[in-house]
């Protein structure tokens, strides 16, 4: 997930913080 698109990283990264409800999953991924 790390090489690839960052803009499709970031929609990803967007649907799991939403699917989450955590908007600081954003700030940071790694957590996940």
């Amino acid at each position: 997930a790390h090489a690839g698109n960052p803009q499709r990283d970031a929609s990803r990264w967007a649907q799991l913080a939403a699917y989450a409800g955590r908007p600081g999953t954003l700030s940071a991924p790694h957590r996940l």
